[in-house]
């Protein structure tokens, strides 16, 4: 049973979300590289579904770790130190497919979120101050009302 046009532009769809959220330097080496992969996988009249089967699989380069698999945690006089463990973008393969990058995406996408729903509650405040320190700062606050605007009660 042939694919409908239907079928076929949602492939394309996909394929592009895959390339545009992939670690290639550019559309022209990640079609490249897919192309590669079929030729690997031997086929021969590749159809649309095996150019998705294929960009679902082919890896770059971590960007992150420069393929290494270990993340650097800083640098002392421009020289890169660590390692510092497993770079969790590539889970230390020192390269991503489509499966991290979606993972990646999804991450980013949810820190940043958790960062401007943190710049909107304001500043954090205190749940750790222990009671003593509470009433103490209430008490302080309540003399101090006392003082500027005389008892209120």
């Amino acid at each position: 049973m042939g694919k409908t046009s239907k079928d076929i532009r949602k492939m394309r769809e996909e394929y592009k979300a895959i390339r545009s959220r992939s670690q290639a330097p550019s559309p022209a080496a990640f079609d490249a590289k897919v192309k590669a992969a079929l030729v690997t996988l031997g086929k021969k009249n590749p159809t649309p579904a095996d150019f998705l089967d294929a960009a679902k699989v082919v890896r770059f380069l971590c960007k992150r770790c420069a393929g290494t698999g270990r993340f650097v945690t800083g640098t002392l006089n421009g020289v890169p130190t660590g390692p510092g463990g497993i770079c969790y973008r590539c889970n230390g393969y020192g390269s991503q497919d489509d499966a991290d990058a979606r993972r990646n995406f999804g991450a980013d996408n949810h820190a940043i979120v958790r960062g401007v729903a943190a710049m909107l509650r304001g500043p954090a405040t205190e749940p750790d101050l222990d009671k003593q320190e509470q009433d103490a700062d209430d008490q302080a606050a309540a003399a101090f009302e006392e003082r500027s605007y005389g008892r209120r009660d």
